[in-house]
């Protein structure tokens, strides 16, 4: 059985992750996700291929797999706001970090750096837009204070004339 990228009903993000990898990767997997006891040729497919290894070389790990896609989705909602490479690989690769059994794994770590990369110009625009959210309530609570004053002013004043 043949199977073709359009038949594992992919997203259009997914399907763009797939046009930047290596063209004999996409298809020795697509050959392996055909194979008849593959339940998931999909899954199967994405999780392969985003191995960056080929089915020869791949050792499935569940418990690996999941900590790697739990990482992902960190780097997208809460990594994208850290700084500096450094301080996202010591999150997940070292102490208590998700992937800290796979520190070892430099592949795992560039994998990870690549997708802060691409994430971090939203955390830079995220910081932006909340330094400039600040200004603006600043400037309204001083203006806010200021009024206040005033007003207090103005009243002690009448009360005494």
């Amino acid at each position: 059985m043949s199977l073709e990228i359009s038949d594992l009903g992919l997203s259009i993000a997914q399907l763009n992750e797939i046009e930047e990898l290596d063209p004999t990767l996409v298809t020795a997997w697509l050959i392996e996700s055909a194979k008849p006891n593959v339940r998931s040729p999909g899954g199967f497919f994405l999780t392969g291929i985003r191995s960056g290894k080929p089915p020869t070389e791949y050792n499935p790990d569940p418990d690996r797999a999941r900590l790697v896609l739990l990482a992902e989705r960190w780097i997208e909602r809460v990594g994208l706001l850290y700084d500096r490479e450094s301080d996202v690989i010591g999150e997940l690769f070292e102490g208590r970090g998700l992937l800290r059994h796979y520190a070892g794994d430099v592949q795992l770590q560039t994998r990870m750096l690549d997708l802060w990369t691409k994430h971090r110009p939203l955390g830079e625009q995220v910081e932006r837009e909340f330094v400039e959210r600040n200004a603006r309530h600043g400037a309204a609570y001083h203006a806010t204070m200021q009024a206040m004053r005033e007003v207090r002013k103005g009243g002690s004043a009448d009360d005494q004339g």
